[in-house]
């Protein structure tokens, strides 16, 4: 994706939610494109890139929350009224919709060649793929999990010089971190998908290939190495790794950047994004903050976890499309020039092919630092998918280290009850 291309086309684009229409030339096609993400903010870098173009397609954006675009899709696509192109998550969501579908793959082959398929990140389209025999969908860039971020000026303010890269480690700075008065760990670990994000962080690093076989229905929950990583999980609490009160809810961006209390910070891949154009996180670095990414030894074997990943968005055409080839030269410009556009300037997602290059002079070091970290672990092929496909069991395991969290259950109790779940799960 390096290579910019450049399609021989012009083309205009109307935002539904928040940007003002254009004027159209008469005779060209319109087509709608909805989704929950990007919306009219992240982006307009790419809206934008396909303005200058030419073809005379018009876009109609229309752009909802999560739940409420998920709702909305279903009434319409019953209707007969959904949307030209729009966007899906790999797995569970487009199997529910794969009536709607339409098969891109000699699309594909065609634009871009028999290789096609060289061009994107190829756990992102097996994940998409799926148990079919062709694609129904390709990435809008990639998101992705099982990072640990240390600002290194906060934990020197505590007499610690050493990033810690392994439980034992940080389990140790967290000690000495307490007895000052000073605050720990912070994390988005109360929601459930913040959890199962650092669950899959600390099993993966413990046996990733059980892990996924266990998601699969091919091993036990109960294996003692999962239960070990049940068991890893709420020490996080019961060890005073985590700030006091954090199943309850902490506000990160306070202790982690504005008061810079907390020297750790456990978050995704989209924490450059949010260095990069948060005036918090600005602020932060021009009084010294500097941010050291590592992906944890949860076990202390030393070895480091593999990260999680996935494609952000899947971006599909409706197969009760009128304009097909419409819908496909805006599908294929919004995942290849489109969302280089979003990345040069936002740094929203990670890209879904290799040989992407960051515009360095667009951002701080510190945004660039964390990108080029994350976007190197997707790249080295240790990643396993992020997304899990199965919904029933994906919220008994939430609902397991929420109450791990709470010390209400034991990790046995915990790995007994999502093993009963997993048998239960439909596959």
């Amino acid at each position: 994706m390096k290579a910019k291309k450049i399609w021989a086309v012009v083309a205009s684009l109307t935002v539904v939610a928040g940007m003002a229409s254009a004027a159209y030339a008469a005779d060209e096609v319109t087509i709608s494109f909805s989704t929950w993400n990007p919306n009219e903010n992240t982006g307009s870098s790419a809206f934008t890139a396909w303005e200058a173009l030419d073809n005379g397609i018009h876009v109609e954006f229309e752009n909802l929350e999560y739940n409420d675009y998920v709702q909305d899709l279903k009434v319409k696509m019953a209707a007969g009224e959904g949307p030209d192109v729009f966007g899906m998550q790999d797995g569970a969501l487009m199997n529910e919709f794969s009536e709607y579908l339409y098969d891109i793959t000699d699309l594909a082959k065609e634009e871009w060649g028999d290789d096609w398929e060289s061009q994107f990140n190829p756990l992102y389209l097996e994940l998409i793929k799926g148990k079919h025999d062709a694609y129904y969908g390709l990435p809008l860039g990639g998101t992705s999990a099982g990072y640990f971020y240390t600002d290194q000026s906060t934990l020197a303010q505590y007499g610690i010089e050493n990033v810690p890269t392994n439980y034992d480690e940080l389990k140790a700075a967290c000690d000495k971190i307490r007895e000052q008065g000073g605050a720990t760990v912070v994390s988005g670990v109360n929601n459930g998908w913040a959890a199962i994000d650092l669950f899959m962080s600390i099993a993966g690093d413990i046996n990733q290939e059980k892990m996924y076989a266990a998601i699969a229905g091919e091993a036990d929950w109960t294996d003692p190495e999962l239960v070990e990583a049940f068991n890893i999980f709420q020490k996080m609490f019961t060890d005073g790794i985590f700030v006091d009160g954090q199943m309850g809810g902490v506000d990160c961006g306070k202790y982690f950047a504005v008061d810079r209390i907390a020297p750790f910070f456990i978050e995704g891949s989209w924490l450059a994004p949010s260095v990069a154009g948060n005036d918090l996180f600005q602020e932060a670095i021009a009084a010294g903050a500097q941010y050291v990414p590592v992906t944890m030894d949860w076990n202390n074997d030393g070895k480091a976890a593999p990260v999680t990943t996935g494609p952000n968005v899947v971006l599909c055409i409706n197969k009760n499309s009128e304009n097909i080839d419409a819908a496909w030269e805006f599908m294929k410009f919004m995942v290849t020039d489109g969302v280089t556009a979003i990345i040069d300037n936002s740094l929203e997602y990670l890209p879904s092919s290799e040989g992407y290059e960051i515009p360095e002079e667009n951002f701080d070091t510190e945004s660039v630092k964390i990108f080029n970290f994350a976007y190197g672990k997707i790249s080295d092929g240790t990643a396993g998918y992020r997304e899990m496909p199965y919904t029933d069991l994906k919220a008994v395991i939430i609902e397991q280290l929420q109450l791990l969290g709470l010390e209400e259950v034991t990790p046995e109790e915990a790995a007994s009850a999502v093993q009963e779940a997993s048998l239960e799960q439909e596959r």
